[in-house]
């Protein structure tokens, strides 16, 4: 996890340039992630009431990540 918080903090710098790295965050970690708690809820392990705030958030992270790639591959663009 360090290594993807220092990969973050590094796009930082320069966002419109880096866009490309929340796809590459989004799709295998929060994604695993994701399907990770709907295996964790459908094994019974923890009740799905105690996952549904963790699913919410993963909700949000997807839609503000996907957002905000498309806005940067267009502000991309633009400056090109």
């Amino acid at each position: 996890m360090l290594g993807w918080t220092v990969l973050l903090f590094w796009a930082l710098i320069e966002p419109i340039a880096r866009v490309d790295i929340l796809l590459i965050t989004l799709f295998p970690v929060v994604t695993i992630l994701a399907i990770a708690a709907v295996l964790v809820a459908k094994s019974n392990q923890i009740q799905t009431s105690n996952l549904f705030p963790m699913f919410i958030l993963y909700f949000v992270i997807f839609c503000t990540f996907v957002l905000s790639c498309i806005y940067g591959q267009r502000s991309k663009r633009s400056r090109s």
